[in-house]
């Protein structure tokens, strides 16, 4: 299957609304009510403008196109090991676009339900959490 068939494959599942160019407001303003779903856009943007090839067939692929470390779309900041903790090899191949969309939103999801397990965590439970992750203990917590 080409990448034009499988774009076209994955977006007839979605509600069969048509939008122009001049609807770009209205999408812009919908974009808004699901944070997220502006985060993947810019990740799109991100991966159009590098001419990312699909199938995308690990994350290490992925993060090759990722430049410093890190992926910066409005005040969210997404480092390499973020995407490696939150984009799995389950996610892989992704074979379109419309794949890649999917599982940022996916790994999004995965992390703001991870950060609010751990924000419901006593704060001596989520020292040792961060630790065995590797990263800083909170301090003054």
């Amino acid at each position: 299957m080409n990448k034009a068939e499988a774009r076209k494959r994955w977006l007839e599942v979605a509600e069969p609304i048509s939008f122009t160019e001049e609807d770009f407001d209205v999408l812009d303003l919908t974009l808004s009510v699901i944070p997220d779903l502006r985060i993947c856009a810019a990740v799109l943007k991100h991966a159009r403008a590098r001419h990312l090839n699909y199938p995308v067939e690990s994350v290490d692929e992925l993060i090759r196109n990722i430049d410093d470390g890190h992926f910066i779309a409005g005040r969210h900041v997404i480092d390499v090991e973020e995407i490696r903790t939150y984009m799995p090899d389950a996610f892989f191949p992704i074979d379109h676009e419309g794949e890649l969309l999917s599982k940022v939103f996916a790994a999004l999801g995965r992390q703001r339900y991870e950060m609010a397990a751990l924000a419901s965590l006593h704060p001596h439970s989520i020292s040792r959490f961060l630790a065995n992750q590797g990263k800083e203990e909170v301090k003054n917590v």
